[in-house]
């Protein structure tokens, strides 16, 4: 006659993993940027001090500063950008912290003096 072997039946019971803090932007979010813009050459001298000005409130506005700025003058572009030969280059360092670079970004977009720009972590 066969022996029945007798089993024990054990429930699994659900762990809790802990619940992880939410991270917080701090100072050392803060990183070192390069901004490089194209101005449209239809933009008047005036103007495009204004158009530098009005980045440099954006950054601010997003708990970033801007160190310095080097404008590098009119240059021809390689190909034309809507219809356009020639931009005003201007260059700017920045510190601003990992959130504000999209807000900054899509700032950027919109702006309708600025060609194009390139924003690069140093």
């Amino acid at each position: 006659m066969p022996k029945t072997v007798k089993t024990k039946v054990v429930k699994a019971r659900a762990v809790k993993k802990p619940k992880q803090p939410v991270k917080q932007a701090s100072i050392s979010d803060v990183r070192s940027y390069q901004l490089t813009l194209v101005v449209s050459s239809k933009v008047k001298a005036e103007k495009r001090q204004d158009v530098v000005l009005s980045i440099t409130k954006l950054i601010e506005s997003q708990a970033g500063q801007v160190k310095s700025t080097d404008e590098w003058g009119l240059k021809d572009l390689a190909y034309a950008i809507d219809h356009e030969l020639s931009g005003w280059y201007v260059c700017l360092a920045i510190l601003l912290p990992a959130m504000g670079v999209a807000a900054v970004s899509q700032q950027l977009e919109r702006e309708k003096g600025i060609l194009r720009y390139l924003l690069i972590k140093q």
